[in-house]
């Protein structure tokens, strides 16, 4: 279905959906069923080459879904699939042209080369800058004429629109990023997923409907000016949060890549940037609350080096609210060496207690 709507659109972006049926046995005997629905990732899909890796990354959402629900302690088992919807539309991208002088902000930085073109093959020049680099005026385009030959295309057109990056990257095994810059701030448009050689960042500058792709030449320079430090930073392509050394980096991109690359805007201090919640008449009631505390006595310690004193555990208390706020029993007390033993093997009885209370449905007595 996807390679069909491809064919037929060119440019797609689409994501499934799931409705599926989970099952347990209930106190009595009985089986009740649920069936939620659950939403793979949203994919722009440009070349059929890339679908079998796109649907397998897509349902990763599903799964992980999936074992979220059924690890939650619910007992709910895996029964069915009742059905998939597949939903597409149609994908737009944007299309670069000709040469567009930088904004006077970008030109300060000297971070950029805009290569000036008269054709609409602004991207080639542009990668092929960076893999054959000049040191005088690397902005002129007979630099790189004879060398076009060396980056292939394939059935890619110029203008290249961002969406086909990926075929190029693949036929010429390459590593680009595209970059967009809209109200004086840069923001990521595609996002390599390799990491294993050298990147070629493209700078996606606008000027009314003319779009034109420039070489990013030294990133830090480019984003510079958020911070007053002059010093090298590295930055993380996806969501250009920058670090003051390349070990905190590395550790935050395991976390960086479970998302799609975007364009992150804080609010304006005020009203707004506070996020609360007000609709309380949605809330569920939680029809128990525990509430425990813990007494301890303190031990000097002299045998572990920088550690004075230790607390050891020596009682505590529990009480457990009903659903119409008022204590099911008295305060439960226990002194003892053995306080968090106790603790655990008590409060795991009064769960089992209260799920058999939750679980038992008294019927209605219905009055004419």
């Amino acid at each position: 279905m996807i390679v069909d709507e491809l064919q037929q659109k060119k440019a797609i972006k689409w994501y499934c959906v799931s409705k599926i049926r989970f099952s347990r046995e209930t106190f009595e005997g009985d089986v009740e069923y649920c069936t939620p629905y659950y939403r793979s990732k949203v994919v722009i899909e440009l070349d059929t080459s890339m679908i079998g890796d796109h649907i397998e990354k897509a349902f990763e959402k599903i799964k992980e879904s999936l074992d979220e629900f059924l690890k939650n302690g619910s007992g709910w088992v895996f029964d069915s699939v009742i059905h998939m919807e597949l939903k597409t539309a149609t994908y737009h991208p944007l299309a670069p042209s000709s040469y567009i002088p930088l904004p006077s902000k970008l030109a300060a930085k000297k971070a950029v080369i805009n290569i000036k073109n008269t054709d609409q093959k602004c991207f080639v020049w542009s990668v092929l800058a960076a893999l054959h680099p000049v040191g005088k005026d690397p902005q002129r385009v007979y630099h790189y004429t004879s060398m076009e030959h060396k980056l292939r295309l394939g059935n890619v057109t110029c203008p290249v629109q961002p969406c086909k990056v990926p075929i190029i990257e693949k036929l010429n095994n390459l590593r680009i990023n595209v970059f967009g810059f809209e109200d004086d701030e840069v923001f990521p448009l595609y996002i390599s997923k390799r990491e294993d050689i050298q990147v070629i960042n493209l700078l996606y500058i606008t000027q009314g409907n003319d779009k034109h792709y420039c070489l990013i030449k030294n990133m830090s320079r480019l984003l510079g000016d958020i911070t007053k430090c002059k010093k090298e930073k590295y930055y993380c392509y996806s969501c250009l949060h920058r670090f003051s050394a390349e070990s905190l980096l590395k550790g935050h991109l395991p976390y960086c890549k479970e998302h799609s690359p975007q364009r992150i805007v804080m609010p304006e201090p005020g009203e707004g940037s506070v996020l609360q919640f007000k609709q309380h008449k949605f809330s569920l009631p939680v029809p128990y609350a525990i509430y425990a505390d813990f007494e301890a006595h303190i031990e000097p310690m002299q045998t572990i080096p920088g550690k004075t004193a230790s607390h050891i555990p020596c009682g505590y208390a529990y009480i457990i609210i009903g659903p119409n706020g008022l204590p099911l029993k008295p305060v439960t007390v226990y002194r003892g060496s053995d306080a968090v033993h106790h603790f655990i093997t008590s409060i795991v009885r009064e769960k089992d207690i209260l799920a058999k209370k939750l679980h038992t449905i008294t019927p209605m007595h219905m009055t004419t």
